[in-house]
């Protein structure tokens, strides 16, 4: 049975795509790889607005995460400003998907 795009978490996203996840320990001294080494066994669902935006100006697997994005959006109203705010750089990208024009 095929989980729900939201009960997959990153490491089960790499799986599915056949993407190898090792990293260094050196590496985990910054924050960025840190960060994904932190919540890549996060369920998309469980992931903070923060580190949704994270993955958004990071470009992780848009395909799961934007939908949760628009879930939470339509969910509460005011994520709305906060998009805006944090996805400056990708709200074109954001509003395409959802069809709008900016």
């Amino acid at each position: 049975m095929k989980k729900h795009n939201k009960e997959l978490s990153i490491a089960d996203i790499e799986k599915l795509k056949g993407i190898r996840y090792e990293v260094d320990k050196e590496e985990l001294k910054y924050a960025l790889p840190y960060w994904y080494d932190k919540v890549r066994n996060k369920k998309i669902k469980d992931l903070s607005d923060g580190d949704l935006a994270r993955c958004i100006r990071q470009d992780i697997f848009l395909e799961y995460i934007i939908p949760v994005v628009i879930e939470r959006i339509k969910k509460n109203q005011q994520q709305v400003n906060y998009m805006k705010v944090n996805f400056s750089k990708n709200y074109l990208r954001l509003n395409l998907y959802i069809g709008k024009k900016p």
